[in-house]
């Protein structure tokens, strides 16, 4: 989103970007919709065809950041999800104040098993629910948001 804001604030097209850079569009339309990763020469390039020179070091310190971050999480989910949703699943249970937000779904706390079932068809289901479950347990509130979306009918269906 950044590297489309340089553009737009400095008035260019993508093309005029590429031949400013000299390279093919193809890789400016790539980097700006996330299917292509820029390099640090490429920011530096970016930031100069963008007269942004002075954001050049900070976005190529939260682009490492981010490689970072996902190396990381690759790193911890090496041996699949399992651990990782136990983890969350403790937390949920031990929590007193929890809560969730959800765009396109009912929350997994409020999911019946056959909705969880038609939503997933996998291992998931079982850890959503058990935070279902924790949920029922009562030992804290749980406090959630859901547009209409998610509850009205022609969405997903439980069969």
């Amino acid at each position: 989103m950044r590297l489309g804001h340089l553009v737009r604030d400095a008035g260019i097209t993508g093309r005029e970007l590429s031949a400013r850079c000299g390279w093919h569009p193809a890789k400016t339309s790539r980097v700006l919709r996330a299917k292509a990763v820029p390099s640090d020469s490429d920011l530096r390039a970016w930031c100069t065809a963008c007269g942004a020179e002075d954001q050049a070091a900070d976005l190529i310190a939260t682009a490492r950041a981010v490689e970072s971050m996902y190396l990381e999480w690759r790193r911890q989910h090496r041996d699949g999800m399992r651990r990782t949703q136990h983890d969350v699943l403790a937390r949920n249970a031990a929590a007193r104040l929890c809560r969730a937000y959800t765009s396109n779904v009912i929350p997994g706390f409020f999911q019946t098993d056959d909705y969880a079932q038609a939503l997933m068809r996998s291992t998931f289901s079982c850890t959503i629910l058990s935070r279902s479950a924790a949920m029922r347990q009562e030992t804290g509130s749980w406090p959630f948001a859901s547009p209409s979306k998610a509850t009205r009918t022609g969405g997903l269906s439980p069969s």
